[in-house]
């Protein structure tokens, strides 16, 4: 099969589900791997736990371990010290675990597609070790080989995963080459250590133009899968990995907005900071539920209401949001220069406003998104919206049956369409099977069109 047939939507593919001895082989390196990332994580808890129970004064400290002075303002908000290791622990087992399980579930019902079980193997290494914890808190060092070996594997996997995500295959093919690129860049410190190839050595700006590189080739290859090689399942697929993907960003940006204007929000121990550990491991947890549904394949056509949705929703908080802000300063300025002072009438009043506003706004933004992203679903609407302000006043038959053929053929533009008049009988009719048979049909065949189903 050629190249060029391979990258049309919808085309038949070689089955890339891994067979006999490889699909062994497959399902013995995940259950392996799993195993010694769940055993080396069960190992730093206890002594993560330890260590964060303890003020840091000198060196340098574990992730989320206090300082002198993050540790007061705990003991002011009347947390122990703990009680701060057991919250901050349990965060990070539960994120854990719930990578964990979604992998385990999609090993279980995918385990004869090599897609599945190197996305799920992957979503075992990032729930495990991304929050850099094992790293940290694994005291033995007859481990510490281990531990940055499958360091090393979290993110080759993870960025090789967005070349060869839905179907298993590179595409385009040129991207084999930045995917060695990435073995190479994590892996390069096991074959010359500390030489001067080595990233270590490498110039900061570098290293960071190198690695932005390699990420935009990620990018590219999902843009063009999606456009060029994905059938309407594979989209399906990579609409929901985009969508948890771009929800999770979305929330740790808008959780980084406060320190900007006020930095003491920062500071570790204070009631921010905690909240902000909740609220980005809980961000985080729509990476692995987003590639659950997607690799199961469950209710994937349901992403296209949910991602309508979020933007109906998203930029309808968003505008009330400045609204309102903006209507309180302006209303408290003007009674500020009539009565000269405070008010809480600009606050009851802009209040009033929002609930007023939030009904018409929100028709508003739904009928905009539909026409910029949903217009052939606008454009159905608008065409059936249309005929039954017609079928209202409508009374001859035959010009009703050849607007609704309009209708169908405007809105699903399909290659044949039949319409059938059933005429109203009192009872059966002779030659009549249980009185169901219809009088005499009409059909109106605009003829094929290209795309049509």
């Amino acid at each position: 099969m050629s190249g060029i047939e391979d990258a049309r939507p919808g085309a038949i593919r070689p089955d890339t589900r891994p067979r006999g001895s490889w699909l062994v082989l497959g399902r013995t390196i995940w259950v392996v791997v799993t195993a010694l990332s769940l055993g080396l994580f069960a190992l730093s808890v206890p002594a993560g736990f330890q260590l964060l129970r303890t003020v840091c004064v000198d060196g340098p400290c574990g992730p989320e371990q206090l300082r002198p002075g993050g540790a007061q303002s705990v003991r002011d908000l009347g947390v122990s010290l703990d009680l701060y290791a057991a919250y901050q622990t349990a965060v990070v087992v539960v994120v854990a675990v719930v990578f964990c399980a979604i992998a385990a579930v999609v090993f279980w019902r995918r385990s004869n597609d090599a897609v599945a079980i190197y996305t799920s193997l992957t979503l075992v290494l990032c729930g495990v070790f991304l929050p850099n914890w094992v790293g940290a808190f694994t005291v033995p060092p007859s481990l510490w080989f281990l531990v940055d070996l499958l360091n090393t594997l979290v993110y080759c996997s993870l960025f090789i995963l967005f070349y060869v995500f839905p179907d298993g295959r590179f595409a385009p093919r040129w991207t084999r080459l930045p995917a060695l690129a990435w073995i190479s860049l994590f892996g390069s410190h096991y074959v010359v250590p500390g030489g001067p190839f080595a990233v270590a050595n490498w110039p900061p700006a570098l290293l960071a133009a190198v690695i932005t590189v390699l990420i935009g080739t990620c990018l590219f290859a999902q843009v063009y899968r999606y456009r060029r090689v994905s059938g309407p399942e594979e989209r399906q697929q990579t609409k929901w990995v985009v969508f948890g993907l771009s929800l999770m960003l979305a929330l740790l940006v808008v959780a980084s907005v406060p320190p900007l204007f006020v930095p003491s929000l920062e500071d570790p121990g204070t009631i921010y900071d905690l909240a902000l550990d909740l609220a980005s491991f809980g961000a985080v947890l729509l990476v692995p539920l987003s590639f659950g549904f997607a690799i199961l394949r469950y209710r994937l056509f349901d992403i296209d209401v949910i991602i309508n949705r979020a933007l109906v929703y998203g930029a309808l908080t968003v505008l009330l949001g400045l609204f309102y802000v903006g209507t309180v300063a302006g209303l408290q300025l003007v009674l500020r220069a009539l009565t000269g002072g405070g008010t809480q009438l600009a606050v009851v009043a802009s209040t009033l406003a929002i609930a007023a506003l939030f009904g018409p706004l929100r028709r508003r933004l739904q009928a905009l998104i539909d026409r910029a992203f949903y217009r052939r679903k606008y454009d159905a609407g608008r065409v059936l919206e249309a005929f039954s302000a017609r079928l209202r006043d409508e009374t001859d038959l035959a010009s009703l049956g050849d607007a609704l053929a309009g209708v169908v053929e405007g809105s699903m533009r399909p290659a044949h369409i039949s319409l059938w008049l059933r005429e109203p009988t009192s009872g059966p009719r002779a030659g009549d099977e249980g009185g169901t048979t219809g009088g005499p049909g009409r059909e109106a065949d605009p003829g094929p069109r290209k795309g049509g189903s």
